[in-house]
């Protein structure tokens, strides 16, 4: 099937706020690549259905147009940038041809004239200026997929460490402390960011230096994929400079600390670990 932008922007569209953070932020001189915006387009999955797809289709292929080079023992392959997604996460209720964001059409840099939105995964997977949807039997191994956005881990058995590789996909569990405001009346505020996969988080939890955890409030949106603003009080801090970091915590998981998301990850991608930001009064 082909469709012109004009046909897919004229059927029913939804709106979904989203928050996605690059695969490789929190790397070597790497921060602040997340974003949020309330995005509107078209669903996938009513989509999908009314082509009638294969019995034996397991995954969903996005091609881009940007071009894209494939290497692979000394030769280089030119191709499109893409990604894919099983069938299943395809047909997920809030996955959307995207044509606008914050009310307003969609502009180049942001994928216009239009881009996929798959919430809850990394940004590599929001592939822009897409062009092509097909349906694959197979596991789509384009470079993108099983050569670069792959995190290398190692994993101890016994005495032996052996590494594996996945292919980036959904978000990891992360807060970050974003900034401390001062009141009117002289009265200090931590406030940060939390974000995940669509799972409900629970909580946030803010150290100020060598002190205890403090659960800060959760400021909570309409939709599970947007961030999460928290804040916490910080009455009489002392002069001088302090470190403030941040923990999430939803079901069984807390956001590790920087050593322990970063030890045995031989590669830069899916950094979750507890950030610490630094402050002089």
């Amino acid at each position: 099937m082909s469709l012109t932008l004009e046909e897919i922007v004229n059927r029913p569209s939804k709106r979904v706020a989203a928050a996605f953070e690059c695969a490789g932020n929190g790397g070597v001189g790497m921060q602040g690549l997340v974003g949020s915006a309330e995005w509107e387009g078209l669903p996938l999955g009513p989509l999908l259905h009314d082509l009638g797809v294969p019995k034996e289709t397991r995954e969903v292929v996005f091609v881009g147009a940007d071009g894209a080079e494939e290497r692979l023992r000394g030769n280089r392959y030119p191709s499109r940038f893409a990604r894919s997604v099983p069938l299943s996460d395809a047909f997920g209720p809030d996955v959307l041809l995207v044509h606008r964001m914050n009310g307003a059409p969609l502009l180049p840099e942001h994928g216009a004239p239009l881009r996929l939105l798959v919430p809850g995964w990394y940004g590599v997977t929001q592939v822009k200026w897409l062009e092509r949807i097909e349906l694959s039997p197979s596991r789509f191994m384009g470079w993108f997929m099983a050569k670069e956005y792959v995190t290398v881990r190692g994993l101890r058995r016994g005495d032996e460490i052996e590494h594996r590789a996945t292919s980036v996909g959904k978000m990891r569990l992360k807060s970050v402390v974003t900034r401390v405001v001062r009141s009117v009346e002289g009265e200090l505020r931590i406030e940060g960011l939390v974000w995940f996969d669509g799972t409900p988080i629970d909580a946030v939890e803010v150290r100020i230096d060598e002190g205890i955890w403090e659960p800060a409030a959760l400021e909570r949106g309409s939709s599970p994929y947007d961030w999460i603003r928290f804040t916490l009080g910080w009455p009489s801090p002392s002069a001088g400079e302090h470190v403030l970091v941040s923990r999430a915590r939803a079901g069984a998981r807390v956001q590790p600390s920087e050593d322990e998301a970063s030890d045995l990850k031989a590669t830069p991608w899916e950094n979750d670990g507890q950030f610490e930001r630094r402050i002089v009064l």
